[in-house]
Formats: C-alpha cells, sequence, structure tokens
C-alpha cells in the first residue's frame, strides 16, 4: 500500500476513533510511534485524558 493513502486512512481512523491516536494506528495496522509522529507533525496531540488535560505536555 502507498505511504500516502496509509497515512490518509490514519487520519480518517483517528477521526472515528474520537482521537484516539493508538486506537487509529491499530485500526489501520502501523506502528504506534509512526502514529504518533504524523500526529505530532499535523500538531494534533491526541485525546485528551480524564481531568481534561493532557500528563504529557
Amino acid at each position: 500500500m502507498d505511504f500516502e493513502v496509509l497515512k490518509a486512512r490514519f487520519f480518517e481512523a483517528l477521526d472515528k476513533e474520537n482521537g484516539s491516536i493508538t486506537a487509529a494506528a491499530r485500526a489501520v495496522g502501523v506502528n504506534r510511534n509512526t502514529a504518533f509522529g504524523w500526529a505530532r507533525q499535523a500538531g494534533i496531540r491526541g485525546r485528551v485524558r480524564r481531568g481534561g488535560v493532557n500528563r504529557r505536555l
């Protein structure tokens, strides 16, 4: 599969998984670290954790 197509599928899955990068990566079949890199480059931090604050800032 083409790399850009896979990346596009990841971002579609990210919407379906309510912003969970790990769940979107699993759904598309990419490595979690790769998915976090793509999200970071796009300026996405992932789903907000309980309490409304990301633990890793």
